[in-house]
């Protein structure tokens, strides 16, 4: 098993609220709101085709969340590798699994979509929240080990104690299949948001979209600062998005260390990527919360793809790449 049980649960936050506030123009033809992948998910269109274009998009969501992805859903792909331990699914399960494996390697482990028993064990967020004992924690970090996935063709093999878990990974993948109905819709301009992962694209590339980056330390309404940007994919991972409260009032967040299998401690309260790719904007938000800002640096640059990390000093730091406008709304927040 995995020697180098240095970073993360990968697992995205479920019943998260919003991690960033999109501000749009007053072209949105039609708008639709819904619920899936255990988060809101809100699409913005204007152009040809929109309602039909939006219903597409929001029912590949669904599909994709019940038939490939969720660990919690019986008839997914990812369920069955989970229960059978190696069988075949679709290709576009094989290819999700491959990139995130991949992705693994790059980041030494900060991803690992083997994580599934620790995050279950906690369940924070969940209704029967509690601090596990400390030789569960260890039995379940022993099955944590993204070298132990094997892929042939569409057929994935993992070990017999391992539990895939996507959900580093899930509302980015979801962006990447709207992009896909949308490219060869009459769309002129989108925004789609799922969860703390969002896609804006406009048919002419122009720099017409302002992101919002919400206030860890407020509401999901609350944003501190504001990017200007063109088309790409952007996720927010934080430590706010989603935690429990043990009997002493002490909070546990969802990202979960799989060096010690507690969640991670660090000076980083959120990470807000931008990337050409939907599945690596959300698995670099959280690789890069973990790793904190000097580590994230080669990995950003990898992927051509930058951020922003917000501190709980109220420092504020951009990647080396970063080439958008940023502008800081709050003065309790300071850019270095």
């Amino acid at each position: 098993m995995k020697s180098k049980k240095r970073f993360i649960s990968a697992a995205a936050a479920l019943l998260a609220t919003l991690a960033i506030v999109i501000v749009v123009g007053k072209d949105t033809d039609y708008e639709k709101t819904s619920y899936a992948m255990a988060a809101m998910t809100d699409i913005k269109l204007s152009g040809s085709g929109c309602e039909k274009t939006a219903e597409e998009i929001n029912d590949r969501i669904v599909e994709c969340e019940n038939r490939e992805i969720s660990r919690n859903i019986a008839s997914s792909d990812v369920s069955k590798i989970n229960s059978e331990k190696s069988c075949a699914v679709s290709e576009k399960t094989a290819g999700y699994i491959r990139q995130l494996k991949d992705f693994s390697v790059s980041c030494n482990g900060a991803v690992d979509i083997t994580i599934g028993e620790l995050t279950r064990l906690w369940n924070i967020g969940g209704d029967d929240f509690r601090v596990p004992d400390a030789q569960a924690i260890e039995e379940a970090l022993s099955g944590v080990g993204y070298e132990n996935i094997a892929i042939e063709g569409n057929t994935v093999t993992i070990g017999d104690e391992q539990t895939l878990d996507l959900g580093c990974a899930g509302k980015g993948i979801a962006c990447d299949e709207a992009l896909g109905i949308i490219k060869s819709s009459g769309v002129k301009k989108a925004v789609v948001s799922v969860g703390g992962s969002v896609l804006l694209w406009s048919r002419n590339g122009k720099k017409e979209f302002t992101v919002g980056i919400r206030d860890p330390q407020k509401g999901a309404s609350d944003y501190c600062m504001t990017v200007r940007t063109g088309n790409t994919f952007v996720s927010t991972s934080g430590t706010y998005e989603r935690f429990s409260v043990d009997k002493n009032g002490k909070e546990y967040h969802h990202i979960i260390s799989t060096e010690t299998g507690y969640p991670v401690e660090n000076d980083v309260l959120s990470v807000t990527v931008f990337c050409e790719n939907g599945l690596l904007s959300d698995s670099l938000s959280s690789a890069c919360l973990i790793l904190g800002y000097e580590q994230s640096e080669d990995l950003l640059n990898r992927y051509d793809a930058c951020a922003v990390f917000v501190f709980k000093d109220n420092t504020v730091m951009t990647s080396s790449g970063f080439s958008y406008e940023l502008n800081v709304k709050d003065d309790r927040y300071i850019l270095k």
